[in-house]
């Protein structure tokens, strides 16, 4: 299998990073990365829940960040609950704007 990564616009993962960026200035690399809130994570995540069918090009954006979301937080609930005060419009705007990246992984599967 060719790899995948290679049909992902660059401006598209640039500017993920640059949101990911935006939402350091809210939370601290420690808790994003507690959280699972990377673009390295959430590309590895979307590519796996395409895969499975868990998550469509036919879904809503917000249908696709909610389902997104609730499997980061799945993956460590107790880093969430320890965050100290999260800023959730930061995040759900970090999860938004990794749409464009999201939608582009389910296109390859």
């Amino acid at each position: 299998m060719a790899d995948s990564t290679m049909a992902i616009n660059p401006d598209v993962v640039a500017s993920a990073y640059n949101a990911e960026a935006e939402l350091a200035e809210k939370l601290s690399r420690r808790e994003m990365r507690r959280m699972g809130l990377t673009v390295l994570n959430v590309r590895r995540r979307a590519r796996q829940m395409a895969i499975a069918g868990e998550i469509t090009a036919d879904m809503s954006h917000d249908q696709i960040r909610d389902i997104v979301i609730d499997d980061l937080m799945g993956d460590e609930p107790g880093a969430w609950r320890n965050v100290s005060a999260p800023d959730w419009d930061a995040i759900l705007a970090f999860i938004t704007k990794l749409l464009p990246l999201i939608l582009q992984i389910i296109a390859l599967f």
